[in-house]
């Protein structure tokens, strides 16, 4: 991630997430900047997630574009989007 943003002169403060809500981490010693949300954390991780209320900046919206530049999105087309094409088409 870091190098992605670099490539954009972008100075964007991040935090790592491993979010894992049916899991629990049993480890005592995590990498720095990572923060691990397992069953045990992950309803007062969402509780303070949903009390945001700033808006998204323009660096924030820089950022995520660029991120999404560099990704790779791979889709299967499922049957019930027909039977929703068609009834949207009535």
């Amino acid at each position: 991630m870091k190098s992605v943003l670099d490539t954009y002169h972008l100075d964007f403060p991040y935090r790592k997430v491993v979010l894992a809500p049916e899991l629990s981490f049993q480890h005592t010693f995590f990498p720095y900047h990572t923060d691990y949300i397992g069953n045990e954390q992950y309803d007062d991780w969402l509780k303070d997630k949903r009390k945001v209320k700033s808006p998204l900046k323009h660096k924030q919206l820089k950022a995520a574009e660029v991120l999404l530049k560099h990704s790779q999105t791979t889709y299967v087309k499922r049957p019930a989007w027909d039977v929703e094409k068609g009834l949207m088409e009535e």
